[in-house]
C-alpha cells in the first residue's frame, strides 16, 4: 500500500507574469524580500529555499497567475517516478494538478546551492 508523504508546510510558489521584474518590484515592496536568483525571464525572492516566491515570465497568451506550488514534505516515498536532486537542497518530483498548475513536493535532505542562500550583510 502506498503511503501519501506528510505535508509540512507550503513553502514556494511560481507564478507567471507578462512583466516579471515589474511583478518583483511590487513582491518586494509588499514583503522586503531580496532577489535570490535572477536569471532569463525568471526571478526568485525569498529567504532561501524555505520561503520563495518565483516569478517567471508566461508565455504569449498565457494567463498571469500561480503556476506551481511547492510543499515540502516529511518523506517522499519511492515510486513509479524517483524524486530528483534539485538547487533547494531537496529531493523533489512534481505533477500537474490542472493544465496550468503543477505541484511540487520537496524532502529538504542537504545545504541549498549557493544562488539559493540568503546573502548575509557583512557586519
Amino acid at each position: 500500500m502506498k503511503k501519501n508523504p506528510t505535508a509540512l508546510a507550503f513553502h514556494g510558489l511560481t507564478i507567471r507574469s507578462p512583466d516579471p521584474e515589474a511583478l518583483a518590484g511590487k513582491c518586494q515592496a509588499l514583503l522586503g524580500w531580496q532577489v535570490l536568483v535572477r536569471g532569463r525571464g525568471r526571478i526568485v525572492l525569498g529567504d532561501g529555499p524555505e520561503l520563495f516566491l518565483e516569478i517567471r515570465r508566461g508565455r504569449r497568451g498565457e494567463p498571469e497567475g500561480v503556476q506551481q506550488i511547492h510543499l515540502a514534505v516529511k518523506h517522499l516515498e519511492r515510486g513509479r517516478r524517483a524524486a530528483s536532486r534539485d538547487d533547494l537542497g531537496g529531493d523533489s518530483w512534481s505533477r500537474p494538478l490542472t493544465p496550468a498548475l503543477g505541484l511540487t513536493l520537496r524532502q529538504f535532505r542537504r545545504a541549498p546551492s549557493p544562488q539559493w542562500r540568503k546573502k548575509r550583510k557583512r557586519v
